[in-house]
């Protein structure tokens, strides 16, 4: 449920509507394909506090422990949003 809740947010997100081409994944491992290559969101994902991962140049891929709660998972899409939406 967390992930389709996640994947939900991040297709219906109109503050990333423009940079996101698609959003993939089952249960808890995401998969976010950009539109373009994005400059250092890594590092800047660090720097708000959250781990990503980026494959194939534009594919932020998330895998949070299994565990994690849904007050938990709403702050780390909430934060990787924002990352986005600078990128």
């Amino acid at each position: 449920r967390l992930g389709e809740h996640a994947i939900s947010r991040l297709r219906n997100e109109p503050r990333i509507a423009g940079k996101v081409a698609e959003v993939r994944g089952r249960g808890l491992m995401l998969g976010i394909e950009l539109k373009s290559a994005p400059e250092k969101i890594v590092e800047k994902g660090l720097a708000r506090g959250i781990v990503i991962n980026l494959t194939a140049q534009k594919v932020i891929r998330l895998a949070p422990p299994i565990n994690i709660t849904r007050a938990d998972w709403d702050r780390g899409l909430d934060l990787l949003v924002e990352v986005i939406e600078q990128a």
